[in-house]
């Protein structure tokens, strides 16, 4: 927050929270800083500090569905080379 990048996103995901306190104060916590931007947030996707981590490759453009709980690659990450 403190840097400016909160400012900046489009969507902030969230993974899993584990052995980080109670989950939904970790999420209050967050939402209370992000309350000002009108970005969707989506919380407890697969990875983070968990047994559960799930490749979210960088530099790749995705949708975000926040009904669905969604996230989707909207070109393939895997190019050959």
């Amino acid at each position: 927050k403190l840097a400016g990048i909160l400012e900046r996103l489009a969507g902030l995901i969230l993974g899993s929270f584990t052995e980080c306190g109670e989950v939904p104060s970790v999420w209050d916590m967050v939402m209370e800083h992000v309350a000002a931007f009108s970005y969707p947030v989506i919380c407890d996707m697969p990875f983070g500090h968990g047994r559960e981590n799930d490749v979210l490759p960088l530099g790749v453009p995705f949708s975000m569905n926040t009904r669905e709980l969604g996230l989707h690659s909207l070109e393939n990450p895997f190019t050959g080379s």
